[in-house]
This record gives structure tokens, sequence and C-alpha cells, in this order.
């Protein structure tokens, strides 16, 4: 998830950094490790899988959010290296699953330039 997505972040030209390390809920001091992210500017995080492995529930980040809005949990790692622009593999998981590249390259595009991310 965290390929393809940075492949399609990289296509529209939107910075961000691919993370690695690990993710905890400090209620339950349940951890995944190791676990991948993305960072975006302003303390944005993308992460569509936190909840897959802490559980369901709406205490638990999932999507686009803005970091300062979830201290039950704590993201803690660094930058790994970035996939490259032309990610043959990235391409390759978007397209076998279902995703229409240029549609979401265009509209992310569209978002950058709106709001200059």
């Amino acid at each position: 998830m965290t390929r393809v997505i940075s492949f399609l972040l990289s296509l529209a030209l939107i910075p961000h950094s691919v993370m690695v390390g690990d993710l905890t809920d400090i209620r339950t001091k349940g951890t995944i490790q190791p676990h991948l992210w993305i960072n975006l500017p302003e303390g944005m995080i993308i992460d569509y899988r936190a909840r897959m492995w802490l559980g369901d529930g709406e205490d638990i980040p999932n999507g686009i959010f803005d970091s300062t809005q979830w201290g039950q949990v704590r993201y803690k790692g660094r930058e790994c290296v970035p996939f490259p622009v032309n990610d043959a593999i990235g391409h390759i998981l978007a397209s076998t699953n279902g995703i229409d590249i240029n549609k979401i390259v265009s509209e992310l595009s569209e978002i950058n330039s709106e709001f200059k991310l």
C-alpha cells in the first residue's frame, strides 16, 4: 500500500517521505513492527494499515490525517530510501489492483496545485 501511494504521489510531484519503523497504541501497548507509512509536509501522515494491525476502532488513525490529532498512537521510525519515481513495481501493484493511475495522478496534481503541498 505504501509503495503504491508513494508511486502515485511521486508521479503527481507531491513531496513526501516513506518511513519505516514501528507504530504503538500507547494505551494497549500493541505494536506493529516493522511498519511503513508516509509523512507529508505540515505533520500529515498517510497510513491505511494501522487499523488492520491495531484494531478497527475509531480511536486508531486511518487514511490521511494530522499526526497531532492522534495522541494515543506513537509513530517511531526513520526515513527509508525512497522508491524510484518510475517505480515499475509500484506501477504493477497499482494496475493489478484496478487503480486508474492517470486519473488519480491528475486529481492529485490538481490538489497539489490548489493547496501547494
